[in-house]
């Protein structure tokens, strides 16, 4: 680091001259002449002063959007040559941590928001051909061995509740107007329920909770958030951004490390009934055009005959559980048919166990939906993600709709439990999805018996929603996730629709052959 502007680095790193457009090199003006400007754009996009407590990987630089390592060492390059930047591109940014620049001439040119060690955004723009002081751009943003970054802290998980003053408390739970389905409990806060329907369910993730608050505040279903913000994100200006999910700025051979590092060390599984044969070959023909292959995991259907007897058999659902006991609490808690919801933890508990029969065979697991379509630089982004992540994660959710939790690298939060829903419904509302599910296959067997104890509960039919159920238990199993609202991120959502809902209306007591467990229970 001190080498940095000496003119005498131990190592340097030459961008291809051709690389695509994806980066380049010496900072330039539009026009291709060097500007003798020693100016650094800073971000337009950071209107609030940024959390003292960033992503703390190697110093110097930490990787966001785009080549972290090649954007500081080439800024502080060509500032040290009298090469400035020119004007900042909305699609050539990348964020990185600068504490470590203080003394470094760069540091007056600066212009950030709060203090230097904030975050900013710099132009990487047309880097072609230039050399860069400092380490290699793949080793420090190589996940490594331990598929994780070594050196950031471990956060931790608990339930947490809102705290706010007793007026709005009052106010949230005595709201008359509720969203549709929504069931009633002992002093339920109603500002925080529509919160999660209109400000998260009904935008598909793609408001910020503020934005969502703002909303509802207007209607008089939420405090104002300048005034009360409820803060289901802890930290949120780190991640909670729509811009982090941007694509990211590449070489050609970085993108062909990335690749190889995925096909070595990610086993990826796809979950799919045997009877949708064109989402089979739709994700079949996509993987392909990425370079992947994957293994078909059949989904569940419990509306087929015998289904329900072969789901036992191969232990997706204990034998001691008691179905007709199960829908009765659901009707109990306004859930309606479970018949689907069912067959969907049991697809992705056969797709948990078909990953830890072949775990010996690489360290990580991918288990997709079939509706989900992952991006076309999925590699890089995932190489780049697991560079991020502190090294206790067990599970990894690649997009996840209305998440609750603390921001605690640009690209991750770590979820929590919602403290502000009762454990007896699972904590249910927050953290939906899993489209996308990463593993580390040394957790699979963990992970996989604490979700079993969790969603196999007759009392608690809301945990039989798997996404919902691991969310509930973070306090238990490291979970990270990536927040929808960051777009389009790691992957798209198919527009075929699930087949969960509609299978839903289908009957318990015409898919279940009744048995003395589920003739003499009730709901006491």
């Amino acid at each position: 680091k001190s080498q940095l502007c000496s003119g005498s680095p131990s190592r340097a790193v030459r961008a291809p001259a051709s690389a695509g457009g994806t980066m380049a090199g010496v900072l330039r003006s539009p026009v291709g002449h060097a500007s003798p400007s020693r100016r650094l754009s800073g971000s337009s996009d950071i209107e609030a002063p940024l959390p003292q407590r960033v992503m703390r990987g190697p110093r110097v630089v930490v990787g966001v959007l785009a080549a972290v390592a090649a954007t500081v060492a080439a800024t502080v390059a060509a500032s040290c040559a009298g090469i400035g930047a020119p004007a900042r591109s909305s699609s050539s940014s990348s964020l990185v941590q600068l504490d470590e620049l203080q003394g470094s001439p760069i540091a007056p040119a600066l212009r950030v928001r709060g203090s230097l060690q904030g975050v900013v955004e710099v132009d990487v723009s047309n880097l072609a051909g230039t050399e860069i002081a400092g380490l290699s751009l793949q080793e420090l943003l190589s996940p490594g061995a331990q598929f994780c970054n070594a050196s950031a802290p471990l956060p931790t998980s608990r339930p947490r509740t809102f705290e706010f003053p007793d007026e709005w408390r009052r106010t949230c739970e005595s709201l008359t107007d509720h969203p549709d389905g929504a069931a009633a409990h002992k002093h339920r806060n109603w500002c925080w329920v529509w919160m999660k329907y209109e400000g998260c369910l009904w935008s598909h993730g793609h408001w910020s909770w503020w934005e969502a608050q703002e909303r509802l505040a207007m209607q008089v279903r939420a405090p104002d958030p300048h005034a009360f913000p409820f803060q289901p994100i802890l930290n949120a200006p780190l991640c909670e951004r729509p811009v982090l999910g941007a694509s990211q700025l590449h070489t050609t051979q970085q993108a062909a490390v990335a690749q190889r590092w995925l096909v070595d060390n990610v086993a990826i599984y796809v979950l799919n009934l045997p009877q949708d044969v064109e989402r089979w070959s739709r994700m079949k023909l996509h993987l392909d055009s990425l370079g992947l292959t994957a293994t078909h995991v059949s989904g569940v259907d419990m509306t087929e005959t015998g289904m329900l007897e072969l789901a036992r058999q191969e232990d997706l659902v204990p034998e001691a559980y008691n179905l007709a006991a199960a829908q009765r609490f659901a009707d109990a808690d306004d859930m309606g048919g479970i018949t689907g919801t069912i067959g969907v933890a049991s697809a992705h508990f056969r797709a948990l166990g078909t990953a830890y029969a072949e775990r010996e065979a690489k360290p990580l697991a991918l288990i997709l939906e079939d509706d989900t379509e992952l991006v076309e630089d999925f590699a890089i982004r995932l190489w780049r993600l697991l560079a991020e992540v502190p090294c206790d994660w067990a599970a990894l959710s690649l997009k996840s709709r209305c998440p609750f939790g603390e921001c605690v690298t640009p690209h991750l939060t770590r979820v929590q439990p919602d403290g502000n829903e009762p454990a007896e419904r699972c904590r249910h509302g927050v953290n939906y999805g899993f489209y996308a599910m990463l593993y580390k296959s040394s957790e699979l067997g963990e992970v996989r018996q604490k979700l079993r104890e969790t969603v196999w509960q007759e009392d608690r039919p809301r945990c039989l929603d798997i996404d919902v159920a691991l969310a509930s238990i973070s306090d238990e199993v490291a979970y990270y996730a990536v927040p929808a609202v960051q777009q389009p991120g790691f992957l798209h959502e198919g527009q075929q629709g699930s087949a969960r809902y509609t299978k839903n209306f289908v009957k318990i007591s015409d898919i279940a052959t009744p048995s003395h467990n589920e003739t003499n229970s009730s709901l006491g």
